[in-house]
């Protein structure tokens, strides 16, 4: 008797596999996908400016830059 069961943790994507991997894993096996993927080039950020997020017991959130601006909700 023969049970395939395929998981995905995140959606495959549309292109052809580079590789196609089975690998024995408590008593079954498992099947393993493996695409290329383009380099992400990370943002310029600026350094400068700062935003803390507080998460309080009497406020939903409350937020505090170092540009001047500050905000709090209540729920």
């Amino acid at each position: 008797m023969l049970i395939i069961l395929m998981f995905a943790s995140s959606p495959l994507p549309h292109s052809p596999a580079k590789q196609n991997l089975e690998k024995p894993r408590n008593r079954c096996f498992t099947q393993e996908f493996v695409y290329e993927k383009e380099e992400v080039v990370k943002p310029q950020l600026n350094q400068g400016n700062v935003l803390g997020i507080d998460h309080g017991v009497n406020n939903w959130l409350t937020c505090v830059s170092n540009v001047g601006t500050s905000t709090g909700s209540r729920w």
